[in-house]
């Protein structure tokens, strides 16, 4: 997957209207999050904001409206404060998501939802530098098309069993850096790959 992101990761045109659904799972995201700056302030449910493949951060498909990428790293854009507040399940809800980048914001301790099994075309998961915690969950091997999922610098409790990581046979970069593996059978992990895909890649 090849994404291009400039300052602005947002693409729609007078045409493309986003999803209500999808628009009230983003709403119940932000909803979960202190607000100390007033950001994302393109993000509301007022009127002129309705089309929330306007909202920064956000890009829509520009035939479906359907909400396909989701880029809010701090590492990325220009400011000095980051996102705060829980993880929120609604994200898991947009079942059209290739991209979602949270990297670098503090999700006060929050687990990654044990309920996740969308989006299952997501491609690229990135919660590095987090604040999660609890355990990993063995659904995340939902996801079934992810290349490239990044969990480095989290709270994670030990982690006992990657065998899940067997079924992701897309992945092609898995970082794990900082968290305790070493009540893993490293030698036994194996994730397939389809042939003629590269091998993946385990930073830890």
């Amino acid at each position: 997957m090849q994404t291009s992101i400039g300052s602005n990761s947002t693409i729609a045109d007078d045409g493309v209207k986003c999803i209500e659904s999808e628009r009230q799972a983003l709403l119940a995201f932000k909803q979960g999050l202190v607000d100390e700056h007033g950001w994302p302030s393109s993000w509301g449910s007022e009127e002129e904001k309705k089309n929330c493949c306007e909202w920064e951060g956000v890009q829509c498909s520009n035939t479906t409206g359907h909400i396909t990428m989701l880029n809010l790293t701090t590492y990325w854009y220009d400011r000095d404060f980051i996102l705060r507040g829980n993880l929120s399940p609604s994200l898991f809800e947009l079942q059209h998501l290739i991209y979602l980048d949270l990297s670098g914001n503090n999700f006060n301790l929050s687990h990654i939802p044990e309920s996740i099994r969308s989006p299952n075309k997501i491609q690229h998961l990135d919660l590095r530098s987090c604040n999660l915690s609890g355990s990993l969950p063995s659904q995340l091997a939902n996801l079934a098309s992810l290349q490239y999922l990044d969990l480095s610098y989290n709270n994670f409790n030990s982690v006992k069993n990657l065998e899940w990581l067997s079924r992701l046979s897309y992945l092609q970069y898995l970082g794990l850096s900082q968290i305790d593996l070493s009540k893993v059978n490293k030698d036994g992990l194996q994730i397939a790959s389809p042939s003629g895909s590269a091998p993946c890649h385990l930073q830890h």
